[in-house]
């Protein structure tokens, strides 16, 4: 059902961030799409089109940017791996929340403001005053991303029963002889399936590996 009638001057970014999310976290990030937005904010659909144009905002960073607000500020005292771990434990969140947005960058580089000030920026500046070199730096920020987008991504976190579901089906369809690792050790697999720990631990991990403060 569309919501109530907007007008122009009330579709702010974060309103029309937020009837997006209500598309992709329902129906999927590929029902998203302008005719759609205006029936969900009950305008025409060139109305929301026109107020992304004047704000010079894409429909995908407008998104973007609306869900970087939650990444936290941090305490300008907090050490270079408490800081890095806050960063990336919220992205590694948002996306859980919201998985369809991770298909709305189809490829393209997160670069919206908010993004940018709340996430990257921060990071990378971090990583320099922490002692690394512009090469280290951008190593260690791109591991720990790919490393949150993969945790994030590839299990559907939404539906953990269903995971379980299929991946005890697909372990008892191994022939026990061949594939002795993984059909002793069933209920293990199934737990570490669906275990946020499997992310906390990694980036725990990845975060100490790359710790100027460690002498690495």
């Amino acid at each position: 059902m569309a919501r109530p009638s907007l007008g122009e001057d009330s579709l702010s970014l974060d309103v029309i961030a937020r009837a997006a999310l209500r598309i992709i976290d329902s129906e999927g990030s590929d029902a998203l799409n302008f005719r759609r937005l205006g029936k969900e904010l009950g305008v025409a659909h060139m109305t929301v089109y026109r107020r992304l144009a004047d704000l010079k905002v894409p429909l995908d960073g407008c998104v973007l940017d609306y869900l970087a607000d939650s990444i936290p500020q941090l305490d300008p005292q907090a050490s270079w791996a408490d800081a890095t771990e806050a960063r990336f434990t919220a992205l590694y969140e948002i996306i859980v929340a919201h998985p369809g947005i991770v298909a709305m960058r189809r490829g393209g580089p997160w670069l919206g403001p908010r993004v940018m000030q709340k996430l990257i920026e921060p990071q990378l500046a971090a990583n320099l005053a922490a002692g690394m070199t512009p090469d280290q730096m951008v190593r260690a920020y791109r591991r720990m991303y790919l490393f949150t987008l993969g945790c994030a991504c590839f299990t559907d976190h939404a539906t953990p029963e269903a995971v379980v579901s299929r991946t005890r089906a697909a372990l008892a369809a191994l022939p026990p002889e061949r594939f002795p690792a993984a059909t002793e050790n069933v209920e293990a697999i199934l737990k570490g399936v669906v275990d946020h720990e499997v992310f906390y631990g990694g980036l725990r991990h990845l975060i100490r590996a790359a710790d100027p403060g460690l002498g690495n």
